[in-house]
């Protein structure tokens, strides 16, 4: 497997939904590396985020959620599945929680506020 770019998001959603069964709710799951950071983007359908009632079931609506993975250190990179599962298994630790949640009326709208005009990676193994 190549060194994933920097600042663009990979779909690993095959790789994330064969290591853990809780990534199964999951429409799409992506990692970007930032600097400082991993991130983990986990797409779920059919919910909204409300600041007072949290996941709120509502059909046709996703939650992009994203969640921050700190480095061991600035510069460290991913490359092979093995440093995928160390940052998923980061994410179970957190408890999957979302650092930040945003709303999408689509699949296609999450992907685009991802992508940022780098277009979505995809991993071979």
């Amino acid at each position: 497997m190549k060194k994933l770019d920097f600042a663009k998001y990979y779909d690993i959603t095959d790789i994330a939904k064969a290591y853990d069964s809780e990534y199964k709710q999951y429409v799409k799951i992506f990692i970007c590396v930032d600097t400082n950071d991993f991130w983990i983007c986990r797409l779920l359908k059919d919910f909204r985020s409300d600041e007072e009632e949290g996941h709120v079931e509502d059909e046709g609506s996703y939650i992009l959620e994203r969640n921050k993975i700190a480095k061991d250190f600035k510069g460290e990179q991913i490359q092979g599945i093995l440093a995928i599962h160390c940052v998923l298994e980061s994410d179970a630790s957190d408890g999957y929680g979302g650092w930040d949640l945003e709303n999408c009326d689509s699949e296609e709208n999450a992907i685009e506020m991802l992508d940022d005009g780098f277009g979505i990676g995809t991993i071979e193994k």
